[in-house]
């Protein structure tokens, strides 16, 4: 995900992720068990840096995939992103699980 900040001043940035539970024909698979590991690079020029989130699990409650703090000048362009794993438990039912992962960029 890019991250384009052009606003100018003093106020930086957070970017979070949630996740739903996976809800499949039989069962369900908690969001807890949908780990990442964040990465944020920041683009040339930019005045202010990006630093990740730390890995962990994402979950319902959600969890931080990137910042770029409060600073005299901040701004510029930053890539941000994540490997991601789901761990499955064993003997699940077979099937199509699907859930839903919202980033709320504050």
């Amino acid at each position: 995900m890019t991250v384009k900040d052009h606003r100018g001043g003093r106020t930086g940035w957070s970017l979070t992720g949630k996740v739903t539970a996976f809800t499949g024909p039989r069962g369900t698979i908690d969001a807890g068990r949908l780990t990442w590991a964040p990465a944020c690079t920041t683009g040339p020029g930019s005045p202010s840096t990006c630093t990740a989130g730390s890995p962990g699990a994402v979950g319902e409650n959600g969890a931080t995939l990137a910042t770029a703090p409060d600073a005299e000048l901040t701004g510029g362009e930053f890539t941000a992103g994540a490997d991601v794993t789901l761990d499955i438990p064993k003997y699940t039912p077979v099937g199509n699980y699907t859930a839903t992962l919202t980033l709320t960029l504050l």
